[in-house]
Formats: structure tokens, C-alpha cells, sequence
């Protein structure tokens, strides 16, 4: 999908006057900035013949650098390296091999997603700044059926660029708001799947993938105090990856079927709750 710039502009217009009734002064961010902050997101992943769902919980942090990078010019730099962990237990809703439908409760899935940021901060309507950026990402995510008789593990990686723009206008009595979006440029993927799981008899299998897509957008609320921000951001992240390549399954060293990683959708609809030294 495809968004023009003056309706990005309207976006973003509409959001700040939205958000921020009361504009301040524009606070001076700091040069170096650490962020912890709790999470919780509905987790949904979806294919054509399956699909889980449930809560995952954890923990995310950033280092963020704001400043002169190189050369003097270049002094509203900004780069920033952030993670994520999370877990918790979703429940599967599919079919076995034989076509019969199937579930199974308290699936244990981690996920976690480690990025590296660079950007630069420019002043738009008047105390707003808006900040471009461009990036490389890591995802890592960990589906564990194996408890089930008929499960098996499976694992994701994707390798990604991200690029998009954050926002921050101050509002009064210390707070801020703004609103961050990106489009992820999904270079390649690799799915494991752990067939040796269900019978060790059985090869494991390694999908590769390469085409796809992923969104994310969130609103972040800071409110300033003497030495930290608190912070309080919504957000929904979105993953759309086509077929995998083929790949052989093995039985007992004899080939038995060709398998591919069908196309998926994963999406959390989540809460951070922080502070920001």
C-alpha cells in the first residue's frame, strides 16, 4: 500500500492537534537516553489452515544516542539499538497431517526482535520534531508443540529493514506525545520445523522464505519529571510472509514428502508501560 506525502503530513497534523491541545516549549531531549519498559500484547498468528492466539508478556529496552555524528553538521543525529523479549502460552486450532481438525492449549511461544536505528531530528510545525529513519532488524520466534503427541517445534527468523518516522510534540506540565510508524522491507526468512519431534525416523526441515512484508505504528505519551520519563505507549505490529520454498521430508533416509511453509499473518495488538533515564 502506498501513501502519499501530503497524506502523511495530514496524519500526523491530525494526531498532534489531536494528542496536544496545549503546546509548551520544546524540551531539549538528552544526548544519551536508556528506556526499560514492560510489555503485554494479543498475539495472532494465522494461516490458511491454522491458527494461534494468546497473551505474551515481557520486557523491552532501548539506548538511544541524540547529537553530532561525523561531522559537525550532522549534530541532530540520531541512533538508537532496542530489544525485545517476550513470552507466554497460545492456544493452536488446526489439523493433523490426515486432514482432521486438531487443538492444542497452552502452546509456549518466545519471541523476541533485536534492531539497530539511525535518523535524524527536523522541526516541523513549530515545537514538533519528526524524526526519519532507517534501520536493520532481527526476529526470532519460537513455537513449541512438542508437549502435544502430535506437535512438534517450530522456529522463525526473520532478517529486516525497517523505515519509517517518530514524532514527539510537547504538550504542558511536562508531557509529550507523538506517533511512530514504519514499513518493514522483509529481506529473508528461515522456518525450522522439528519433525523429529513426533518420530525420530522423521528429517527436520529448513524452509527458506523471501518474500513478505511487516507495519508497525504506535502513539507514545511521555511525561517529564526531574530525572526520568515515564512513558506509556500502545501498539500493533503486523506480519505478512508469502510461501516458502520446497523442501524434501525424509523417512528413515527415504524421501516421502515435499513441504513448503504455507503463507502467514502475525500480529500483536500490545501496551508498553515504561520509564526513560
Amino acid at each position: 500500500m502506498f501513501v502519499t506525502v501530503q497524506r502523511v503530513k495530514a496524519v500526523v497534523l491530525l494526531l498532534v492537534f489531536t494528542l496536544c491541545p496545549v503546546v509548551a516549549h520544546a524540551m531539549e531531549p538528552k544526548m544519551h537516553t536508556i528506556t526499560l519498559a514492560p510489555e503485554i500484547n494479543y498475539f495472532t498468528y494465522k494461516e490458511d489452515q491454522m491458527k494461534e492466539t494468546g497473551f505474551l508478556y515481557g520486557l523491552s529496552g532501548a539506548y538511544t544516542y541524540r547529537g553530532e555524528a561525523f561531522i559537525e553538521s550532522l549534530s541532530q543525529s540520531m541512533f538508537k539499538i532496542e530489544g525485545r523479549i517476550i513470552f507466554g502460552r497460545v492456544d493452536y486450532d488446526g489439523h493433523l497431517f490426515d486432514g482432521n481438525a486438531y487443538k492444542i492449549d497452552n502452546v509456549r511461544d518466545i519471541l523476541s526482535e533485536f534492531r539497530g536505528l539511525a535518523g535524524y531530528d527536523f522541526k516541523i510545525f513549530s515545537d514538533t520534531t519528526i524524526t526519519p529513519f532507517i534501520g536493520l532488524g532481527f526476529r526470532y520466534l519460537k513455537d513449541d508443540l512438542s508437549k502435544d503427541n502430535a506437535g512438534y517445534r517450530r522456529i522463525s527468523n526473520y532478517l529486516y529493514t525497517p523505515i519509517g518516522f517518530e514524532t514527539s510534540t510537547p504538550m504542558s506540565q511536562g508531557w509529550s506525545a507523538g506517533l511512530n510508524m514504519e514499513y518493514d522491507i522483509f529481506w529473508l526468512g528461515r522456518q525450522m520445523t522439528y519433525l523429529s519431534d513426533l518420530d525420530p525416523r522423521y528429517s527436520d526441515v529448513t524452509n527458506d522464505q523471501s518474500n513478505g512484508y511487516g507495519f508497525k505504528a504506535s502513539i507514545k505519551v511521555r511525561k517529564a519529571m526531574e530525572d526520568k520519563n515515564y512513558l506509556f505507549e500502545p501498539y500493533v505490529s503486523y506480519w505478512n510472509i508469502d510461501d516458502s520454498d520446497l523442501t524434501i521430508v525424509k523417512y528413515s533416509g527415504v524421501v516421502t514428502a515435499t513441504v513448503y511453509e504455507p503463507k502467514n499473518t502475525a500480529t500483536e495488538i500490545g501496551m508498553k508501560v515504561g520509564v526513560e533515564f
